[in-house]
């Protein structure tokens, strides 16, 4: 079906056809007499699952065969909570590699800070991990005129980075708390239609940084009994507000 699919204005790459294609034929005589068939195709175009990649499915397939974790009560009336913002993957000039041992510090200084909220007294018993927005990088050059000299990872390439650190953070909090949420809302750098500078193919809710969040929960539902206390919330707008320990939180990002 490519050859449709482009016809019809669809890159195959991104778009598929579902089911069957229906096609009638008919002849038309032109100019001259001559005769020729023309022809015409109906079928149902979707959108290709962009998580469904090499390296989805070996992500998948870790989380799967992750061991349960040690069932622990810890109680409380506290929720802790570590934000992940503008990780903007795949940019050269702090360089991936910096930004993935950056990572794993904040990571550890969280775990650090939880323990020693608790050796003064707060009982922490919730984490609540929250993406602010532009986890991967997706502006064009009509955007930022130096975008595409700045950036050195593939979009397929950092979706996998987003998600092996999303899961990684997720891994590290699962130990600390009786409760875990993963949410977030969706920045500019997100928006997978971009065409320029304001202005999308779409809607600037078709957006990488959700995607992330949703594909997780998709490769933790392989194994809930590790992932079954961690629940996942995806705002349906640009900002998201929660009740959290009785208290109002609100996150958006900057562009809106």
């Amino acid at each position: 079906f490519d050859e449709i699919l482009r016809g019809w204005g669809y890159d195959p790459e991104h778009y598929e056809i579902e089911g069957t294609v229906r096609s009638s034929s008919w002849e038309v005589q032109l100019k001259g007499g001559r005769t020729e068939t023309f022809y015409a195709f109906k079928g149902l175009v979707k959108k290709k699952s962009r998580g469904h990649d090499k390296y989805f499915k070996e992500l998948f397939k870790q989380a799967k065969r992750k061991p349960p974790v040690k069932p622990t009560t810890h109680g409380g009336d506290t929720a802790f909570l570590f934000f992940m913002a503008d990780w903007q993957l795949g940019k050269k000039d702090y360089g991936v590699e910096n930004t993935i041992k950056r990572y794993d510090v904040a990571l550890q200084d969280a775990v650090n800070r939880i323990k020693e909220l608790r050796k003064i007294g707060v009982k922490i018993d919730e984490i609540y991990m929250i993406g602010l927005g532009d986890l991967t990088e997706n502006c064009s050059q009509s955007y930022y005129s130096s975008m595409p000299f700045n950036v050195e990872l593939t979009l397929i390439e950092q979706y996998a980075l987003a998600r092996s650190m999303i899961m990684k953070t997720i891994d590290t909090f699962l130990p600390l708390a009786d409760k875990l949420v993963l949410a977030g809302a969706p920045g500019n750098h997100g928006e997978t239609t971009r065409a320029g500078k304001g202005q999308v193919l779409t809607s600037r809710l078709d957006n990488s940084d959700t995607m992330h969040l949703q594909i997780c929960e998709e490769i933790m539902n392989a194994n809930p009994e590790r992932y079954g206390k961690v629940t996942v919330e995806v705002p349906d707008g640009f900002h998201q507000v929660m009740d959290i320990k009785g208290i109002t939180c609100g996150w958006t990002h900057g562009h809106m």
